[in-house]
């Protein structure tokens, strides 16, 4: 029997497609980049995972897990071929348990549905990357997805207490503890988070809860020069604890105002003024008990006045969407103009964000290029789109930005991981003692270099 036919001993042939359209359908994610497997295979348990993995480790066949397909560093791309692996059907709430506040869930639960499930509860998850309504579980783990909530609530990693997972030779582990303690061992579970796919395909994950905030309060401010905001944002912190605190650059602000005028029935006027070239557009969100966060709000407010921004207070909900429309549209506003842009979300310290997109702008007009920013000013990730006629300058200017954000202590990614896109650049930052050691780590759990083959730079 031939490897498609054993597979369809395992799945059926209703969950074994191999059609080029099929193929074709499941073979890009956001990067746009089209790497075609030989087959997809939708396993709906652990035992056919498991299966799956230990036929594949056996006959050499290399395995691309996936999710969603939101990915943003061609994670999930089968750059090799062979079984790409979606586990969307895997996609049950296990568990919501309120006594010990956990769920526990399956990899191909929408993180959106499993926020709306146990909200029910009067419980938060708090990570929320924005592609929330479309991202899997499964595909937050592997990347060790943010958020703007980064700030006060920390990353997916933070909230993963432990993983049932499929080893590429096809045996299945349970990680981690369900207590909020547990130090036995070496922790493999946060091994597992952010390895991209490259080292176990997580098939049940037990996630950390916390009590929903009892209030929110949402707050915009623009400045006219983007050095204001830094003294603002010190000050913030030293005060507070936003749970958001999400930035704009003049270029993004002056595009989203475009597109929503163009687009929608929006309230511009209320929410977008003309800016300068130097501008700088603020999001924040505070959150907690209702007294605290009254409070909070107005030395908030206090502070962006003091530092001379123009401030706004969202005082409904419908005014809070309307903000947040604004920061959830820079992608769109930025696709319906520019067809080939090229995203990175490097990350720098909070301190050194001003300098770094000053120096962005010098790459700007040394390369002819335009670039654009925009992102989390809470934890310093930078998302940052170039465009330009010549790919080669495009390519180049990447590579500065890169180069600039390393040189101010940071890092080239903060939540879209590594992938594809970024293999060549990872020893960049960690170095090649650190590459060596990493291969050595993947070709303990991965003999046959089966799982997500040619990622990360480990072959």
């Amino acid at each position: 029997m031939n490897s498609l036919g054993k597979l369809k001993k395992i799945v059926g042939k209703n969950r074994l497609l191999t059609s080029k359209d099929d193929l074709l359908l499941f073979g890009s994610d956001e990067t746009r980049i089209v790497h075609l497997p030989d087959c997809v295979v939708f396993p709906e348990t652990t035992e056919e995972v498991s299966s799956i993995l230990r036929l594949a480790n056996l006959e050499k066949i290399p395995v691309v897990p996936r999710g969603g397909g939101s990915g943003l560093s061609g994670g999930a791309l089968p750059v090799k071929g062979g079984i790409l692996l979606v586990l969307t059907r895997m996609d049950r709430i296990l568990e919501i348990d309120q006594e010990n506040m956990t769920a526990t869930v399956e990899p191909g639960v929408i993180l959106l549905d499993l926020k709306k499930a146990v909200e029910k509860f009067g419980l938060f998850y708090p990570p929320d990357p924005n592609s929330l309504d479309i991202s899997t579980l499964g595909g937050n783990i592997a990347e060790n997805a943010g958020g703007p909530q980064t700030v006060k609530y920390g990353v997916t990693r933070d909230y993963v207490l432990g993983l049932e997972v499929v080893l590429p030779t096809g045996e299945v582990v349970n990680t981690g503890v369900k207590t909020r303690k547990g130090v036995a061992g070496y922790d493999l579970t946060r091994l597992i988070i952010g390895s991209e796919g490259t080292l176990g395909v997580v098939t049940k994950a037990t996630l950390r809860l916390i009590p929903k905030p009892q209030a929110i309060r949402t707050m915009i401010a623009l400045f006219a020069h983007f050095n204001q905001v830094l003294s603002a944002i010190s000050r913030i912190m030293a005060s507070s604890s936003p749970s958001v605190l999400e930035f704009l650059d003049a270029k993004a602000v002056r595009l989203v105002r475009n597109y929503l005028k163009k687009g929608l029935s929006f309230e511009c006027d209320y929410l977008l003024v003309e800016s300068s070239e130097d501008a700088a557009f603020l999001l924040i969100e505070v959150d907690g008990a209702k007294e605290v966060v009254e409070r909070q709000a107005v030395d908030i407010v206090a502070i962006l006045r003091e530092n001379k921004g123009e401030v706004k207070v969202a005082g409904t909900e419908t005014q809070r969407e309307k903000v947040w429309l604004i920061r959830r549209s820079v992608k769109n506003s930025i696709l319906s103009i520019y067809k080939d842009d090229v995203s990175e979300d490097i990350v720098v310290p909070v301190s050194k964000i001003p300098e770094a997109i000053r120096r962005f702008r010098d790459v700007e007009a040394e390369l002819s290029v335009k670039v654009l920013n925009y992102g989390h000013f809470g934890d310093g990730n930078i998302h940052t789109h170039v465009f330009g006629p010549d790919p080669a300058k495009v390519h180049k200017a990447i590579e500065r930005i890169f180069e600039i954000s390393l040189s101010l202590g940071g890092s080239i990614t903060g939540e879209h991981g590594v992938g594809l896109t970024k293999a060549h650049y990872l020893p960049w930052e960690i170095g090649e003692e650190q590459m060596r050691l990493l291969r050595r780590i993947k070709k303990a759990f991965d003999p046959n270099n089966i799982l997500n083959p040619g990622k990360m730079g480990l072959h």
